[in-house]
């Protein structure tokens, strides 16, 4: 069955892991950061 999505994950950091960014954007309801090496969502 495809989702949709490709069958490699690769490119998505880790959960509970620490990774230097740059904040992309600031809005009422969060921030979006720019994560190098990491592709968007």
């Amino acid at each position: 069955m495809n989702s949709g999505r490709p069958e490699t994950m690769e490119n998505l950091p880790a959960l509970y892991t620490i990774f230097q960014g740059e904040v992309a954007m600031v809005t009422d309801y969060g921030a979006f950061i720019k994560i190098p090496g990491c592709r968007k969502q």
